[in-house]
């Protein structure tokens, strides 16, 4: 997040309200301002393995659980762990942007 246009928008008061996000290649998401989790989708890295087993939607069960496994404690720990937002959803500033 350390780049120029990141930095723009913060000194002019505005916040992120969705934020695209991928995790190790091989998970990606949108991160929504009310903590919420959207549009999840498993990379190519992630299913390279159902392509070579052939296991059908078990396989691809089985890797979407264990990506997701991982995905999100490592995202409550970034976030700061479990707890509620501080300031409410519905209270946005004039500046909003989306990254």
């Amino acid at each position: 997040m350390d780049i120029d246009e990141v930095r723009q928008h913060i000194e002019h008061g505005q916040l992120c309200i969705r934020l695209a996000m991928t995790r190790e290649d091989r998970v990606g998401f949108v991160h929504a301002e009310d903590f919420q989790i959207k549009n999840i989708t498993l990379r190519d890295a992630a299913m390279d393995r159902s392509s070579q087993d052939d296991g059908g939607f078990g396989t691809d069960v089985s890797i979407a659980t264990g990506e997701l496994s991982r995905l999100i404690p490592d995202l409550m720990d970034a976030l700061g762990g479990e707890g509620r937002p501080s300031r409410s959803a519905s209270a946005r500033p004039d500046g909003i942007c989306q990254v």
